[in-house]
């Protein structure tokens, strides 16, 4: 079985107002209908958990998932109080056996394709994990706390890490389950099995895979909304 965990549990501190920004309108509707939109028409999912902030269930069942038009089996997990912890929650909803297939995305990317969550799924054939990535493009620079530059980094085999990232289940609930256990904070999934040693195949994300993070990345997704 092929399961999809979609993260949007987050507040998005960064992009202020008081709507969090998975629930922000876009071209018309909340920008998370988007993102469920995407995964639920990719015929190589199963079934999706959305994991939520347990205050907006409510929001959801009414403002999200009537937005939903792509049929899908989908069901609600409860948010954590960071990333991590609400990707343990999901992945304990989807259940499942340990070679059962799990996709993690992040709900504020809402152009994420099927040719992009299939190409993590195939990725998996000689892999522990597969994530979406692409490459550095600009000059990237090491900064101090105090926003002074102290070197430059070289960009050759630098990587800027996207979602959808794809783990066979058991391996993904034993990195998770030791996190918490020796008290690792990571950002991201694929980290996690990097740092027991298992390997993690990278495909080519893309440029339009964009996350909404700030005012600014909504006005491009907008624009790209229009042409998409």
């Amino acid at each position: 079985m092929n399961s999809a965990i979609i993260v949007a549990a987050g507040q998005g501190t960064r992009f202020g107002g008081n709507l969090a920004k998975q629930y922000q309108p876009l071209a018309g509707k909340p920008l998370l209908c988007h993102t469920l939109n995407a995964v639920c028409a990719c015929k190589t999912i199963d079934t999706v958990v959305l994991v939520v902030a347990d205050a907006e269930r409510d929001y959801c069942r009414t403002h999200v998932l009537p937005h939903v038009t792509a049929a899908c089996d989908i069901h609600m997990a409860s948010g954590g109080a960071e990333r991590q912890a609400s990707v343990l929650n999901g992945l304990a909803a989807v259940g499942g056996g340990a070679d059962d297939v799990v996709l993690i995305h992040d709900g504020v990317r809402p152009f994420v394709t099927c040719d992009l969550m299939n190409a993590c799924l195939t990725g998996l054939a000689d892999a522990d994990g597969c994530m979406a990535a692409i490459p550095a493009a600009d000059t990237l620079a090491a900064v101090t706390p105090d926003h002074v530059a102290d070197r430059i980094v070289d960009r050759n085999g630098v990587w800027q890490v996207q979602t959808p990232q794809a783990f066979r289940y058991g391996v993904i609930v034993e990195a998770h389950r030791t996190a918490v256990t020796r008290g690792w904070r990571v950002t991201d999934d694929a980290s996690l099995l990097l740092r027991l040693g298992k390997k993690v195949r990278v495909v080519t994300g893309s440029s339009g895979n964009i996350k909404i993070t700030t005012p600014d990345d909504m006005a491009l997704a907008q624009a790209l909304a229009e042409v998409l």
